[in-house]
């Protein structure tokens, strides 16, 4: 799954890489993980996100884009949902450290 992101990765497909049904899959994948693939997905957007986010001086529309996002309003909510910030702020506290 790494290796897809920042791409969609279909449940199904998934699911048949391994020859299992997609409800068995995410109770699978949520018993070893603690969490659902659709939210690993978005964990690891935005992971990539903020390391985007302080390596570079990317506006957040590019950033969304480079990640997988549908756009920056997108990135915004999950981003915050994620770190309990939105990006321009997690961007500020961040880079003064």
């Amino acid at each position: 799954m790494h290796s897809r992101l920042p791409q969609a990765i279909e449940l199904g497909e998934l699911a048949s890489l391994l020859g299992q049904s997609q409800w068995h899959f995410c109770r699978a994948f949520k018993a070893t993980t603690g969490t659902s693939p659709y939210q690993w997905q978005l964990q690891e957007r935005t992971k990539m996100a903020q390391g985007l986010l302080l390596q570079t001086d990317m506006p957040l529309s590019l950033v969304a884009e480079a990640t997988g996002f549908s756009d920056a309003m997108h990135l915004i909510r999950a981003f915050k949902k994620q770190t309990g910030q939105t990006p321009a702020a997690w961007r500020r506290e961040n880079s003064l450290r």
